[in-house]
């Protein structure tokens, strides 16, 4: 008889005392199915419409030999009409009576399955009981208290506690199987051990290799701290060394910028990171051009490698401090140059400008080394060498000012810090541009002056006036002796900073003119780039002989100068024509002095006198072109004589002197 059909049916008893309508019971439903159907994988459209027709059709027979299928949803298991209040057993009675109406005495599938199930659960139950009692009689005899706590009262009855031992039975072994035995073990043994000795020579191999690599590198970074470096942890990477070349009082944006990774390279050396893309503009470095209509007149050389080398460690980081130092102050002047956009300091696309006069133009821009790989020698014979100098001047004078600024900000930081307010001051913007532009606009009004001074000397010269008692001097910067003895500059300790902090003022040089007629005049020249004042501002002495001079008197542009000693111009413009006043008071002072019949009666530069009744006039007048003297009477023709720079107003070589003197000759009966 073949076997009948397993049986799917959950054991699980039916919730009670939940409502009907709770989600609650959906976990357990779901649960039952699986484990009276299996997973819904499992189920088919097919097994479906079988279930369907053996549920209208329950008298339906099926073959012995052919299993029934399975149902989605059986009576067994099904909960009944009313709220479930009884245990299982009534479920399975209750279900057995609905499926056997035409044969009540028939017993069903579920409660053969039942006595089958208690049976074998009975069984299984008795078998541990007696292995239970086994163990604990046996552990009886060495631990009496723990086997006791275990055995059965039937068995207490029986067998007193103890009475079980045991011993442990030698079995006998062939010898042939433990030659066998010991061939295998020795075998595995020494296989075991050259595997074990190779794995150790090859991790010795290992080792050494790594201590020649670790040896290596570490000798290296210790050369590098040995050399003044800082070596630090990074901050951004585990298990990895860095060296900081940056400056630890740069801005924010380039303070966390300046660290490179030390890495170790597959022989043991270490590498650093691409330094090429440390800073904002990458391989990149300041240069400083100076310009002249549009033409390149002067320009500073980098020193650094442009051929793509390496070179060195040392030389690596060497070229990514220089990256990100340039760089700083790269941003830093441009940051200044838009508060000095009054004074002639503009911003273009990447670089700096500085306008001076002569259309001179001084740019600076950050220059990428890979691009310009022409011969510093070279490039510096094709333009002029002191432009090019005072381009490399310049870019110098820069890294210094920026390292000065540097140095300011660590005393700033280790001063007690100022009070707390609400809004937090913002730094200023470093004087970078300040100091040069100081410079450069103090000796351009320097040369404009000495220009102007010249080109009037050698007017004067050639009207015939002695040298003696005409020319000028200029002393530049006479404020630095002053400074450098005054009790707080004495104070200072460092010798850089004191140099830098005299240049970086105000800066003032004098020059003294002297003009025929014993007129002398005191040039003030005072360049600064401060919030004060901005510019250059001229101030001019005059004195004649022992006493002021009263006799200067005129008018500069539209400006009544009148019994004036001293004035003040901001335009070099304004001090040249002052000049050209004072030396034409100087020569109608002068020609007084020749006693020739000549009275001042004008304030303008005229000067008079009457010949047998005839009255003749002579107007002396300087301008840029040189001194012209204008001689006439009144309603006759003017004669005019003019002596410049390069040439003289008289065809026969005459000064003003001897012209004067062949007038009253002239003039004579």
């Amino acid at each position: 008889m073949p076997d009948p059909p397993p049986l799917s049916l959950s054991l699980r008893p039916w919730p009670i005392n939940l409502n009907p309508d709770s989600s609650e019971q959906l976990p357990s439903l779901i649960s039952r199915i699986q484990a009276q159907y299996g997973h819904f994988r499992g189920v088919s459209e097919a097994s479906l419409e079988a279930e369907i027709a053996s549920a209208s059709d329950p008298t339906a027979t099926t073959d012995s030999n052919t299993t029934p299928p399975p149902q989605l949803h059986p009576e067994p298991s099904s909960p009944p009409p009313s709220p479930p209040n009884t245990g299982f057993q009534s479920t399975l009675d209750s279900t057995s009576s609905a499926n056997n109406v035409a044969n009540p005495n028939e017993p069903t599938d579920a409660a053969k399955a039942k006595a089958e199930m208690l049976e074998t659960l009975m069984s299984a139950h008795e078998d541990a009981m007696l292995m239970l009692d086994y163990l604990s009689l046996l552990v009886s005899q060495h631990q009496p208290e723990m086997g006791t706590a275990t055995m059965s009262p039937a068995l207490k009855q029986v067998v007193k506690p103890g009475t079980l031992g045991w011993d442990r039975v030698t079995r006998k072994i062939d010898p042939k199987a433990y030659t066998v035995d010991d061939k295998v073990t020795r075998s595995w043994k020494r296989a075991g051990l050259e595997s074990a000795a190779s794995a150790l020579l090859d991790a010795s191999k290992t080792l050494v290799t790594r201590i020649e690599k670790e040896q290596k590198y570490w000798e290296q970074v210790k050369a590098i701290r040995d050399e003044g470096w800082t070596v630090v942890r990074h901050p951004k990477e585990k298990n990895v060394l860095a060296v900081r070349y940056g400056f630890a009082e740069s801005g924010d944006m380039f303070r966390e910028k300046g660290i490179g990774a030390l890495r170790m390279k597959d022989d043991g050396s270490v590498v650093m990171d691409d330094v090429g893309v440390t800073g904002i503009h990458g391989n990149a470095l300041l240069r400083v051009r100076i310009m002249k209509n549009g033409e390149t007149i002067g320009i500073s050389v980098q020193k650094e490698r442009r051929n793509g080398v390496p070179g060195s460690l040392r030389d690596q980081i060497e070229r990514a401090r220089n990256f990100i130092y340039d760089d700083e102050l790269f941003f830093e002047l441009c940051r200044e140059a838009r508060l000095l956009a009054h004074v002639g300091v503009r911003t273009e696309e990447g670089s700096v400008a500085i306008d001076l006069a002569d259309q001179r133009c001084i740019i600076i821009d950050m220059q990428p080394l890979d691009t310009d790989l022409t011969d510093p020698s070279d490039l510096l014979s094709s333009l002029t060498p002191n432009d090019s100098e005072t381009a490399q001047a310049i870019l110098t004078t820069l890294r210094i000012l920026l390292s000065y600024c540097h140095r300011a900000s660590y005393h700033r930081r280790s001063q007690p810090p100022p009070p707390i307010t609400p809004n937090k001051p913002k730094p200023p913007p470093l004087s970078l541009l300040r100091p040069i532009a100081t410079h450069l606009f103090h000796q351009t009004s320097i040369s404009n002056l000495r220009l102007i001074l010249t080109k009037l000397s050698k007017s004067a010269l050639a009207a015939g006036f002695p040298r003696a008692g005409l020319g000028f001097t200029i002393s530049p910067y006479i404020h630095l002796a002053e400074k450098a003895k005054s009790p707080e500059f004495m104070k200072q300790e460092n010798g850089v900073e004191k140099t830098i902090k005299l240049f970086s003022d105000a800066l003032e040089s004098v020059a003294t003119v002297t003009l025929p007629g014993k007129v002398h005049c005191a040039i003030k020249i005072r360049t600064r780039l401060q919030p004060a004042w901005m510019g250059t501002k001229f101030s001019v002495t005059v004195t004649a002989g022992n006493s002021s001079d009263k006799d200067v008197v005129g008018e500069v542009d539209g400006e009544s100068i009148k019994q004036q000693q001293h004035a003040e111009f901001w335009m070099i413009e304004g001090v040249g024509d002052y000049i050209q006043l004072c030396l034409e008071r100087g020569i109608v002072r002068e020609i007084l002095t020749w006693k020739l019949g000549w009275r001042q009666e004008v304030e303008d530069g005229e000067i008079a006198k009457s010949i047998d009744g005839v009255a003749r006039k002579v107007r002396v007048a300087v301008g840029r072109n040189g001194v012209s003297v204008t001689e006439g009477v009144t309603g006759g023709r003017d004669e005019i004589w003019v002596w410049g720079e390069d040439w003289g107003g008289d065809p026969e070589g005459r000064g003003l002197r001897e012209v004067l003197e062949r007038s009253r000759k002239k003039t004579a009966p």
